[in-house]
Formats: C-alpha cells, sequence, structure tokens
C-alpha cells in the first residue's frame, strides 16, 4: 500500500550500532542513548552502522535528559544498559535518551547512498525515501 501522504516518511535516517538497532526493532528497548539532546522530531529511518541500509523506521517523539545514575537505573527496561556499565568508556556518555515510537521492522532493508560527513544522522536520498513511503 503506498501511502501518499510524504509527511509521514522518513527524509532523515539516524545511524545506530547493530545490537542496539536490534533490539530497537525487536521491541526490547525505546530510547537510544546519546550523548547530546536533538530537535529533531518526526519520522526517521533506522541504520544498520556501516551497512548502507535502512532497517526499520520509528517516529522520534522527545529527547529526555541529561539523566543521572538513579535516573538511568529506574528506566533500565527502555534503555537496556545494565548499571554495572553506566560508568564504563563511551556508555558514561550517554545520558541523554532519544525517545522512539512506532517502530517497524522493514521485511526488506532499503539501500540509501551515504554522502561522506554525517555520523548521527544522514539525509536520506529521494530514491530510498520514495522506497520507504510504503512503510510510513
Amino acid at each position: 500500500m503506498h501511502n501518499s501522504d510524504r509527511t509521514m516518511t522518513p527524509t532523515k535516517g539516524l545511524i545506530i550500532r547493530p545490537a542496539p538497532l536490534e533490539k530497537i526493532l525487536s521491541g526490547q528497548k525505546t530510547w537510544e542513548m546519546r550523548s547530546r539532546a536533538t530537535k529533531v522530531r518526526g519520522p526517521i529511518g533506522l541504520i544498520q552502522k556501516g551497512s548502507g541500509k535502512v532497517f526499520g523506521i520509528a517516529t522520534l517523539v522527545s529527547s529526555v535528559g541529561p539523566l543521572t545514575d538513579d535516573e538511568m537505573v529506574k528506566h533500565h527496561e527502555k534503555h537496556r544498559i545494565e548499571s554495572a556499565r553506566l560508568h564504563e568508556g563511551e556508555i558514561a556518555k550517554w545520558r541523554v535518551a532519544w525517545v522512539l515510537e512506532q517502530v517497524k521492522r522493514l521485511a526488506t532493508p532499503v539501500p540509501y547512498v551515504q554522502k561522506s560527513g554525517p555520523v548521527v544522522f544522514v539525509n536520506l536520498d529521494d530514491a530510498a525515501i520514495e522506497r520507504l513511503s510504503d512503510f510510513a
């Protein structure tokens, strides 16, 4: 079914490491933890880092934090970072939750043309946006 309302079709993609992405796509977590807040809201593609493909779509609804240790422990089921790891290396910086809703895994990942530069969000190319409009 083609969705003619492109306002719900992602035009940006969020690059996520494979393990956290799988937890998001399988419904095990709803928060993607980052070191900074984001002003981006609305539909986004969920991209597996290094794949050149969009594996799912979601709606980014808010950015919460930075969270304290107590808040991180309290909301474990939303981010799935074990409390024993909260102060390890890069994980210690991940204190801002990017809240995702309406997550959908794509049956077939959609390739996109990645331009050099961005490491968090990418602007999706027109062909990828068109293919994703079928899922939005």
